[in-house]
């Protein structure tokens, strides 16, 4: 289990990483996981969407120790990965990839308090 953990981390981290290259802001991170914007690109909205959906998964599969659900989180982990420069492609108009980078660093920011709080609790 802390394999993927340490995998699903990094992702978050890289992924964060990757969407604040060039158009990063430093807005306080309010609601981290809430749906605070829609975009133009229905793939960049899914990807945004299964994002948010991988990382509350996660968080409340780790937190029931559900195996099962963190070995599948794991596989779907993969796929958003491999996605990611397809979408961050699609995003050709700035306030579009400032809203990119602001969602995915807000809730990879989340994730990682987070998971470090679970990690920590006992």
């Amino acid at each position: 289990m802390v394999t993927i953990v340490k995998k699903l981390f990094i992702l978050f981290v890289f992924l964060s990483f990757c969407g604040s290259i060039g158009f990063s802001d430093n807005s306080d991170i309010n609601d981290c996981y809430t749906e605070k914007y829609s975009f133009q690109d229905p793939l960049v909205q899914k990807y945004v969407d299964d994002y948010r959906t991988l990382a509350i998964n996660f968080i409340a599969a780790f937190n029931e120790n559900n195996l099962e659900t963190v070995q599948s989180l794991a596989d779907f982990n993969q796929e958003i990965t491999y996605k990611f420069s397809e979408v961050a492609e699609r995003l050709t108009d700035i306030e579009e990839a400032q809203k990119f980078s602001k969602v995915l660093t807000d809730m990879a920011t989340c994730f990682t308090n987070d998971m470090t709080l679970l990690m920590n609790r006992d």
